[in-house]
């Protein structure tokens, strides 16, 4: 079994809100540690955004319930109506998401009320908040959810999805092979359930501490992404028409013979589709270098465009062919494509772009702050 970091950082904060409490000799400690644990989130947006709505709840339903207290003595009615009233507040407030721990505090703060009822409410309230301000502070110190991290991993693993997916749609039309829908249902669906989780990760990243200083990565993010997703549609391109070619001409399998041309435009074809899917596989978001990046991938560019020159040139050839100038659904059909897969390469060069560029965004902002470190330790030499 293994103990992740969110666990035993529950611990620590159930730990250090109980010793303050403890120290500070307030009762009631248990809803220190309660706030604390609950707290506790998957990404301190979370703990931050939950701590705020617990705040107003206990600070709404502490006072309310205090104010009915002085006016009146603690009793069911009272109870009730405190909680209806600081239903309302949060309501006119638009703090929906509070009313559950309003009503909740309303009761703790109420309910078997001992000696004053200003200090008692008011010691409630303070132990909530150092939980709340406990669970909400290791979170942000002790290890913080990784959330870049995690984005880059599910980044990649979703290029290797469409990189195998293009594959397999590729090889099926270059061998005439029919296509089994339920097995690119089952495979297109697996991408789409990639491309939402992916989403949900980046709209967490995308609220974590610090985002507003790298407005310009989020940009980034974004367009790889979109571009993900251009490249899913034009692979999805590629299988319908090439599916529905093999359907017209199934009936004429047995007595087809392609010309040689075509026969080496199939060829080429099956080129650009191995440059293309080499610089996928080369593709990482989770790398550390540029110049790695670089490395595997310019020389993929290169060969890529070398041979999209000469499929041009093949296909304009093969237009002009004499069996083939009253074929035009078949011309619809080659063309269509091939521009796809032009547009499937152009999309992956955009993407080797986009990585580099989030590469030397990161370096950039390392070295400014080792610059900025040599100055501070300069100056401090310096003065002395």
């Amino acid at each position: 079994m293994t103990i992740g970091p969110r666990v035993w950082k529950t611990g620590l904060a159930a730990l250090i809100a109980l010793i303050i409490c403890q120290q500070l000799n307030l009762p009631s400690a248990y809803l220190a540690v309660i706030a604390a644990i609950v707290s506790m989130r998957s990404s301190v947006s979370q703990s931050l955004a939950h701590a705020g709505h617990r705040t107003a709840a206990t600070v709404i339903g502490g006072t309310v319930g205090l104010v009915l207290m002085l006016a009146w003595e603690s009793n069911p009615i009272t109870v009730g109506v405190a909680i209806i009233i600081s239903i309302l507040i949060c309501i006119k407030l638009n703090l929906q998401e509070a009313i559950n721990l309003t009503g909740i505090t309303v009761a703790v703060v109420m309910v078997g009320v001992e000696g004053d009822p200003a200090i008692y409410v008011g010691e409630r309230l303070l132990v909530t908040v150092i939980g709340l301000c406990v669970g909400t502070t290791v979170n942000l110190i002790f290890y913080p959810p990784q959330r870049e991290k995690l984005l880059r991993e599910e980044i990649d693993q979703l290029n290797q999805m469409l990189k195998l997916f293009y594959i397999y749609i590729t090889r099926r039309f270059f061998d005439s092979t029919d296509f089994y829908e339920s097995e690119v249902e089952e495979k297109t669906e697996e991408i789409r359930l990639q491309f939402e989780n992916v989403r949900r990760i980046f709209f967490e990243f995308k609220e974590e501490i610090g985002y507003l200083s790298s407005l310009e990565k989020i940009k980034n993010y974004e367009k790889i992404i979109s571009t993900l997703y251009l490249l899913f549609e034009r692979i999805q391109g590629v299988y319908q028409t090439a599916d529905n070619r093999n359907k017209r001409i199934l009936k004429q399998r047995g007595s087809r013979v392609a010309s040689q041309l075509y026969q080496e435009i199939i060829s080429i074809s099956r080129q650009l589709v191995n440059v293309t899917v080499g610089m996928q596989g080369s593709l990482s978001c989770a790398g550390s270098q540029n110049q790695e990046l670089y490395q595997f991938t310019s020389s993929y560019a290169e060969q890529g465009e070398e041979i999209l020159k000469e499929l041009r040139h093949k296909i304009s050839q093969w237009h002009l062919e004499e069996d083939n100038r009253n074929k035009s659904a078949t011309l619809v059909e080659i063309s269509t494509i091939y521009y796809e897969m032009e547009r499937i390469f152009k999309y992956t060069t955009q993407l080797q772009d986009l990585l580099c560029s989030l590469y030397q965004m990161e370096e950039q902002k390392a070295d400014t702050g080792k610059t900025g470190m040599l100055q501070k330790v300069k100056s401090y030499f310096v003065k002395r």
